[in-house]
């Protein structure tokens, strides 16, 4: 009888562990899933930095052409009017808006002062180019006497969004004068088209740096050959005006050096800007 019983048993175990043979493994299935989930995984963040480094290229190419450069050339003719007041060399900025080269009724800089009392406008010039809104600053080969005019060529590369804003402002010291100068401040330029011209006149002003008695010690021009910058300002007005005009010994002046010829009326010099083709 026992030995009935274990031949059962033994049979039994045989039995079951044929059984556990036959059961399929999940490991192979567990590791598949996680690949693919992993595979997955790596595509979808593939795509994200596709994503990203497309937007980062539309940015680059977004700002590239924001910063889209244009050149612009132009001829300027400067005329004096007057009939006894030869120009210093003109210095003239072409600028943004954020620039004013002067302003009645302030005091004038340095840099005009020196315009004013001697025709030098290096220090204007010098000064303009320090402004981040100024594209150009620069001046004539020379000086213009009364009746004549100067031609000067000159090229620009700006930003295209800034081409249409620019603007043109100038200055000539009016040589038979204590302070007096020519000029023109901020003429917008920018809408120029190819081949078109501008013209504007300048009107007389004056410094007020220095007192008006056109005396031989203090009137720089080819009539006096006085003083020229001095720091000094003996002028209590120190503010930029237009100017008065001069007296002449014709006058009754008995200190001036001036005579009638040096006399003037508004305006007393014409710009005209013609723009070029590139």
């Amino acid at each position: 009888m026992n030995a009935i019983r274990l031949v059962f048993i033994l049979l039994g175990g045989l039995l079951l562990s044929a059984c556990n043979d036959s059961k399929p493994s999940n490991s192979t299935g567990s590791s598949s899933s996680s690949s693919s989930t992993s595979s997955s995984s790596s595509s979808s963040n593939s795509s994200s930095s596709s994503s990203s480094s497309s937007s980062s290229a539309a940015s680059s190419s977004s700002s590239s052409s924001g910063m889209a450069m244009v050149s612009a050339r132009y001829t300027l003719k400067i005329t004096n009017l007057t009939a006894g007041q030869p120009l210093s060399p003109p210095a003239y900025v072409v600028h943004g808006g954020g620039y004013s080269a002067f302003m009645v009724g302030m005091a004038a800089s340095v840099g005009i002062e020196k315009i004013a009392e001697s025709g030098n406008p290096a220090d204007f010039i010098a000064d303009a180019a320090a402004q981040p809104s100024v594209v150009r600053a620069d001046r004539g080969p020379a000086g213009i006497a009364p009746g004549q005019e100067q031609e000067i060529n000159f090229s620009l590369e700006v930003p295209a969004n800034q081409l249409e804003g620019l603007k043109f402002s100038y200055l000539s010291m009016l040589g038979n004068t204590n302070d007096g100068f020519a000029g023109i401040e901020a003429l917008g330029i920018g809408q120029l088209a190819v081949g078109a011209s501008l013209s504007q006149d300048a009107l007389s002003y004056d410094a007020g740096t220095e007192l008006n008695d056109e005396s031989a010690a203090h009137v720089p021009g080819p009539a006096c050959s006085g003083e020229g910058f001095n720091a000094a300002r003996s002028d209590n007005a120190n503010r930029v005006t237009l100017h008065p005009g001069i007296l002449s010994q014709q006058d009754g002046s008995a200190q001036s050096c001036l005579h009638t010829l040096q006399r003037w009326d508004n305006p007393v010099v014409r710009v005209m800007i013609t723009r070029l083709a590139p």
